[in-house]
């Protein structure tokens, strides 16, 4: 059934690109360039997010630097990877905290009100 599956994307995949045209690199570089900063935004939320188990990262970062140059890439990269680690720490937290308080009894609060006085 996978394999079908898999078989099915690749074909239709290949069928898109072999009938639609792909900008070039300057086409998209003016696209995000009329964008500003919110490009960058864009790249993260609408290519990296939903991709992030079915693309290879190193994909969208090359991505990235060939839209925003080098050092506007590394940036760009650099921060959506740091936000993305905070908002993914905190959501853990957040959602994981119960969880893990009942598997360790009271060490983690004690952790939590030594943390807490420092």
């Amino acid at each position: 059934m996978r394999l079908g599956v898999l078989a099915f994307l690749v074909a239709v995949g290949t069928a898109a690109l072999m009938n639609f045209d792909l900008p070039q690199v300057g086409e998209i570089r003016a696209y995000f360039a009329r964008l500003g900063w919110w490009g960058a935004g864009c790249l993260h939320f609408g290519g990296r997010r939903p991709a992030a188990g079915t693309i290879a990262q190193s994909v969208l970062s090359v991505a990235a630097g060939l839209i925003f140059g080098l050092l506007g890439g590394f940036a760009v990269v650099y921060a959506a990877a740091m936000l993305g680690a905070v908002a993914a720490f905190w959501l853990v937290h957040w959602l994981g905290q119960d969880a893990v308080e009942k598997f360790t009894g009271t060490r983690v609060e004690k952790v939590n009100q030594l943390l807490s006085q420092r």
